[in-house]
């Protein structure tokens, strides 16, 4: 796959897109003029599938969550005869709340309003 992208136009290109103005894209000696064409071409080429998106951030999700119930190192006592299955922290490295905890809370809240808005459109629009 190669595709070419040109902002302006150099004089060995005159010939590949008579006419036409930058930006314009090639390929496949398919010649797009149109921004919103070529943005749209772009986009299906070089994203991955939404699926893969979706997949790849549930399952990022997934290990978030299994290490947040995973109890650390320090929250197991070694004399004790109980086994403990699920930690009792409040953020990530314990009960007090860290930079890493600060960078990860914006993007988790971004997470859960865009799987709300996503919930209520899908409701809104469900034919019953």
């Amino acid at each position: 796959m190669y595709a070419n992208l040109c902002l302006r136009k150099p004089t060995d290109l005159q010939n590949l897109a008579p006419g036409t103005h930058p930006p314009f894209i090639t390929f496949n000696n398919e010649v797009k003029t149109d921004v919103n064409k070529i943005e749209e071409f772009l986009e299906e080429v070089l994203c991955p599938p939404k699926r893969s998106l979706e997949r790849g951030l549930l399952k990022t999700l997934q290990k978030l969550d299994e290490y947040l119930i995973s109890p650390l190192p320090d929250e197991i006592d070694e004399n004790s005869m109980e086994d403990i299955l699920a930690s009792t922290r409040k953020f990530l490295d314990g009960n007090e709340m860290t930079l890493a905890d600060c960078n990860l809370l914006p993007k988790l809240h971004i997470v859960k309003v865009r799987w709300n808005l996503t919930r209520e459109l899908k409701q809104a629009y469900m034919p019953i």
